[in-house]
């Protein structure tokens, strides 16, 4: 069977297959040691990160930070393989919990905390660490690309998000209402026990028996998210950190993967704004971050679809990958790199 006809349960199949195969032979991380940073925050003073810091052969020149989805954390299968795959490359890794994820009962995370991002980068290149990349899935992916975005963000190399949502309204309605129940409750035990860790510090503003009658992702975004990151509510929150509106100013370069039969992420009519910076590869045989070992995507890379992308990253412009920001002579650079945009389907963001 061919890429493009792929059948619609096979994004079933590939979302959960690589879950089972992780737990049946899990993943080994490279040689990491642990690395954490304090960033400043208004209502704890400050709260601490926590990652894993795999240090290459080319360190430190070097560096990709890899963000974990909604439920991750440093130790997910998909962060691990890709601290794998920047080890075999010789490149230093940064496998990193959002803020909360380790179950330290410091906070909790969302969609577009942009500044704990901003503060690690920055902190990396204090080290000595020149090129910075990003590489997000899921949430990560939503929140790499609301970082590539933001205007005051540090200088990085290139940015990837793999089937991350662009619009968080559509991604809540889908997974709330469409996609089967298994996603959401998997997802929020998950985000429940790293509240529940929160809670135990006496650092919730919601008493955690509200939070465990919690069985949508709009009631989590509306009682636990809004409040606690100064939203007015969740369609507030949605508005202000969906990443769909913003990227036509996205400002180093990016690679957008998406999978046409995501159960979790779904596609919906909303076009990718035309830009020089971003390029978009679909996949037709993939589910939710899980894709085949070794995708034939059409390009001249090869391997799985952490070490394509990376290479893609690794095959950029020594200019573009310094973080010069000239439009005119990066869109001319990066054309050679540019992805086969599959447009059959309409375009997910959601």
């Amino acid at each position: 069977m061919s890429d493009d006809q792929a059948p619609h349960w096979s994004g079933h199949y590939w979302t959960l297959w690589p879950v089972l195969r992780a737990w049946l032979s899990p993943p080994r991380m490279p040689p990491a040691r642990p690395w954490h940073l304090d960033v400043p925050d208004a209502r704890f003073t400050s709260v601490r990160l926590h990652a894993l810091l795999h240090e290459g052969s080319l360190a430190p020149e070097r560096i990709v930070v890899v963000l974990h989805g909604l439920g991750g954390n440093a130790l997910s299968p998909y962060v691990v393989e890709s601290a794998a795959e920047a080890a075999r490359r010789g490149w230093s890794c940064l496998a990193l919990d959002l803020r909360g994820a380790s179950m330290d009962g410091e906070d909790f995370y969302h969609a577009a905390l942009t500044r704990d991002i901003g503060q690690v980068v920055h902190a990396l290149q204090q080290q000595g660490y020149r090129q910075v990349y990003l590489l997000g899935y899921s949430l990560g992916g939503h929140l790499a690309l609301s970082c590539a975005a933001d205007p005051d963000f540090p200088v990085l190399a290139s940015v990837a998000a793999l089937c991350p949502p662009l619009d968080l309204a559509a991604a809540v309605r889908w997974i709330d209402d469409s996609a089967p129940s298994l996603y959401r409750v998997a997802v929020l035990h998950e985000l429940k026990r790293m509240y529940r860790a929160v809670d135990q510090r006496g650092r919730a503003l919601l008493p955690m028996r509200e939070v465990q009658r919690i069985r949508f992702f709009r009631q989590w975004d509306e009682h636990v998210v809004a409040p606690r990151h100064g939203f007015a509510s969740a369609e507030d929150y949605w508005k202000k950190a969906s990443v769909a509106q913003k990227l036509e100013v996205l400002r180093f370069p990016t690679l957008l993967v998406r999978a046409d039969h995501d159960p979790m992420v779904r596609p919906v009519p909303t076009l990718l704004p035309s830009s020089k910076v971003l390029h978009e590869l679909r996949v037709s045989r993939g589910g939710h971050v899980g894709f085949p070992r070794r995708p034939g995507l059409g390009w001249p890379f090869e391997g799985s679809l952490q070490s394509q992308v990376l290479q893609w990253m690794e095959a950029l412009p020594t200019e573009t990958r310094a973080g010069l920001e000239d439009e005119g002579r990066r869109a001319t650079d990066l054309q050679e790199m540019r992805p086969p945009r599959r447009i059959g389907m309409p375009d997910t963001s959601g």
